[in-house]
């Protein structure tokens, strides 16, 4: 009942300050390895949702919201999938 309740929440709520560390730093980390669109600015992270042969597949996009084509203060259209940013990052093959 409630008081089962209560030590199941003591419990979380006592690894919850670590588990929130340890998150945030694969945040900090998945962070630093997002590209930035053609504005200079981090891109959106974002996975494939359509059914298909990229479905699940992460990508990144501009984040700006879409406008007319001209304006440069809207989304400039930058797409990279993440596992060619990943490979740029490490280089060639040794």
């Amino acid at each position: 009942g409630a008081g089962g309740g209560g030590a199941g929440g003591g419990g979380a709520g006592g690894g919850g300050a670590a588990q929130r560390e340890a998150w945030q730093q694969v945040m900090q980390r998945m962070s630093d390895k997002v590209p930035r669109c053609h504005h200079g600015e981090k891109c959106r992270v974002q996975v494939v949702k359509k059914a298909g042969p990229t479905q699940g597949k992460t990508f990144y996009s501009c984040a700006r919201a879409e406008g007319h084509r001209g304006d440069k203060e809207s989304n400039c259209r930058f797409f990279q999938w993440a596992a060619a940013a990943e490979r740029k990052r490490k280089g060639p093959p040794a």
